[in-house]
């Protein structure tokens, strides 16, 4: 009798996968966010790998071939291994935009980030399929093959490359929020600001015409050197030095606006890679504390669902939820939230 329990993380599972690759496609179409698009394909192919398991779904433990497993415990450390890559790539490039102000990334930053999600994933995983397989570490699950045992080997696979990268990622995520809901009640008080000290130029600059003129006509009635090549070029001085005066003010109420109009989009990032650091984390608390009973060199044997169960299988509802839902629904949820305010 397969228990209730399975059967739903493989629902969950598998509305998952659809979720993960919905948004990559969403994301593709646009030409917005290939960082996120990445990470949402390498999810639904984690998610993938993970259904290919319902196959033996009356007693997995027992029934799955040995090679199979072997194929499945390493396909599944790639898919995530490219996901923490590619989450941590996220977080300094969200770091980057809204800590240190950058307009864009950079092409070297760029193809530093391909690079390291393409080859990092696939040096991890020959380490430790070398690993794994010498020390016979990857065994059945609940509902999936895993490094299992020596837990010293755990530390190799998924659980311990992630737990050493959320760090940094949760560094980068931290800064970000903080950088983001710091600034969230500036922002309107800066744009009247910026409109108002525009108008107390433009006041200012009329005055400071008005009495330049009154002195010209001062000196003109009062002494019989006068140098109309001087005046007239300060004249066009002052005229330069206003319009300059009144563009730097323009633009800078511009980017005011513009990132105010991005704001949305800056909390949206900044909570997805907090909510993705926070579920990593939890993925580890498994290793670790079995770490801290056992030791690197104890076999625990778990039973039932665990965290990274728990965690593979909602990656992609998560990202969906964040960046995958319709403008339509993102609309409706708007205005519903309005009319409660109201």
């Amino acid at each position: 009798m397969v228990e209730l329990s399975i059967i739903l993380i493989y629902f969950v599972c598998f509305i998952s996968m659809i979720c993960a690759l919905c948004t990559a496609i969403k994301l593709y179409v646009s030409g917005k966010n290939y960082l996120i698009a990445v990470l949402a394909i390498a999810m639904s192919i984690s998610e993938f790998t993970i259904l290919l398991s319902i196959i033996w779904i009356d007693d997995f433990k027992k029934n799955v071939p040995k090679t199979f497993c072997i194929f499945q415990g390493l396909a599944l450390q790639y898919a995530l291994y490219v996901q923490v890559i590619t989450a941590l790539c996220f977080s300094y490039h969200i770091y980057q935009l809204l800590v240190h102000y950058k307009q864009g990334t950079s092409q070297r930053l760029q193809k530093f980030y391909m690079v390291s999600i393409i080859i990092v994933p696939i040096v991890i995983t020959i380490i430790a399929a070398v690993v794994s397989i010498k020390v016979d570490a990857i065994k059945p699950l609940s509902i999936n093959c895993d490094i299992k045992k020596p837990t010293w080997a755990r530390l190799i696979g998924y659980s311990g490359f992630n737990m050493m990268m959320t760090f940094p990622g949760v560094y980068f995520s931290a800064r970000a929020a903080y950088q983001v809901f710091r600034h969230l009640d500036q922002f309107k008080s800066k744009i009247s600001n910026g409109v108002d000290s525009n108008d107390s130029t433009r006041a200012m600059t009329e005055n400071r015409t008005n009495a330049s003129h009154q002195i010209q006509i001062h000196v003109d009635s009062n002494h019989e050197i006068t140098n109309p090549e001087a005046t007239t070029t300060t004249a066009e001085t002052r005229t330069t030095i206003t319009a300059y005066r009144r563009q730097r003010s323009q633009s800078r109420a511009n980017q005011i606006k513009a990132y105010n109009m991005t704001k949305a989009a800056a909390i949206r990032m900044v909570l997805f890679s907090c909510g993705f650091a926070l579920i990593n984390v939890l993925a580890s608390f498994q290793t670790v504390t079995m770490i801290l009973k056992n030791g690197f060199f104890g076999e625990d044997e778990y039973k039932g669902i665990g965290g990274n169960d728990i965690a593979g299988t909602t990656m992609g509802l998560m990202i969906f939820l964040v960046f995958g839902l319709p403008r339509s629904v993102k609309k409706c949820f708007s205005c519903s939230r309005r009319s409660d305010l109201d």
